[in-house]
């Protein structure tokens, strides 16, 4: 019983550890957004324009929920590293 016990444990171990990395990689990407969405929100209309974006597209765009993340983007930085 006891041999079976510590048999599984590196592999819960592991499992754990992959799911804590995971939610760190997700908080860090999470928090990239917010920034980018800050740093969006600040740019004048000349620089907007310059990108493509009006004032209106990108006020809604830094208003999203830090947590509303593009799910291509964050699917691409969990793979990342």
């Amino acid at each position: 019983m006891i041999n079976k016990l510590t048999a599984t444990l590196p592999r819960e171990r592991e499992v754990l550890t992959a799911a804590v990395r995971r939610l760190v990689k997700t908080a860090e990407f999470a928090w990239r957004i917010r920034r980018e969405r800050r740093a969006l929100a600040g740019l004048d209309d000349h620089m907007l324009k310059d990108i493509g974006l009006s004032r209106s597209l990108a006020s809604l765009e830094s208003e999203r929920d830090m947590l509303d993340m593009p799910e291509d983007r964050l699917r691409r930085h969990l793979r990342a590293r």
